[in-house]
């Protein structure tokens, strides 16, 4: 329990690395702990390690079978992130809210699945409650400030960032610090101040490559690509998406991965390489479905329809309608 609870901890703070470890040590001390496979799985999940995070929470909905209610509703929750059953997800932690309504973890992983299915202004709702109960709490400031930001309210998000940033500075937590430069920079790049996305960027690389957080890194990357390649700067470009790519496939990071193909291929329709552009379209919309991920393939098989369109092939000839009938299925 010790071991677990300091996993917890470390989890809050954004150190999956380190929760890891301790949710590793936990399950050595008891190999049954259900509950410390859930969340070993969550932080592997959150690292990109997807090929280690389905196999944890696999393990550990076998072995919540006697568990009380509440813990088999976490446990099954935790699965159905991981699984990308997004619905199932939020039923297991609204009802978990329903027992415990101020509990800030239920409500940030709430949230966060909001987030995730584009949900935002109920995503919204969920960090406000969690900063509202836990002012201190970072990851609820910076997610807060995220939320607002891909909804449309950049301003207001950045507003949010701005004290995420000043509290991970006063407490000296490098890895939130990272995820909020991150966020800052995405602000930016939104906003059409390309200099200030590109520095806060690089501020955000420069923390994880120091702290070695690979997810971390490569999300910098791809983000660095995207606003090098408003620029003009296309061989910059190309050379982060190709980087980050590497570390995605590396980690086996599968969303991240399918989604910087997908990157990858709209910088090549842009710079009129449809071939290119097509082959990597179509890999990112194969690991969309194997995802589960509908709204990430409804952008795909858009961007696949608007290549073929600009080579000139029309709808009806473009050969897409195979992975639109397994989408349907899915």
């Amino acid at each position: 329990m010790r071991e677990y609870n300091h996993g917890l901890e470390e989890m809050r703070a954004g150190k999956n690395s380190f929760a890891a470890q301790s949710f590793q040590m936990a399950i050595k001390e008891d190999d049954r702990f259900a509950l410390a496979y859930s969340k070993l799985a969550q932080a592997y999940s959150d690292l990109g390690q997807d090929e280690d995070a389905e196999p944890a929470a696999q393990r550990a909905v076998a072995l919540s079978a006697s568990l009380p209610m509440q813990e088999r509703y976490l446990i099954q929750a935790g699965y159905d992130r991981i699984e990308k059953d997004f619905p199932k997800a939020i039923d297991a932690y609204q009802n978990l809210i329903k027992v415990s309504p101020d509990n800030t973890d239920y409500l940030y992983d709430l949230g966060t699945v909001y987030e995730t299915t584009g949900a935002y202004d109920k995503a919204k709702d969920m960090f406000a409650k969690v900063v509202e109960l836990d002012p201190k709490r970072i990851a609820g400031l910076r997610s807060l400030g995220r939320v607002q930001i891909e909804s449309g309210n950049t301003q207001a998000g950045l507003e949010y960032l701005t004290r995420a940033q000043a509290l991970s500075i006063e407490v000296r937590d490098d890895s939130e610090r990272a995820q909020v430069l991150q966020a800052m920079g995405v602000a930016y790049f939104i906003l059409q101040r390309p200099d200030d996305a590109l520095k806060n960027l690089q501020e955000s690389l420069d923390i994880r490559t120091k702290l070695g957080l690979k997810k971390g890194i490569a999300d910098s990357l791809q983000m660095i690509g995207s606003a090098y390649d408003s620029t003009g700067k296309s061989d910059l470009a190309l050379k982060n998406y190709n980087q980050a790519l590497a570390i995605r496939r590396e980690l086996g990071d599968k969303q991240g991965t399918a989604n910087v193909l997908s990157d990858l291929g709209d910088f090549y329709v842009e710079h009129g390489k449809y071939d290119d552009a097509l082959r990597l379209f179509k890999e990112s919309l194969e690991s969309q479905i194997e995802l589960h991920n509908q709204q990430m393939q409804g952008q795909v098989l858009n961007n696949i329809g608007n290549t073929y369109f600009s080579k000139g092939i029309t709808r009806t000839h473009a050969p897409i309608s195979s992975a639109r009938c397994r989408s349907a299925k899915n």
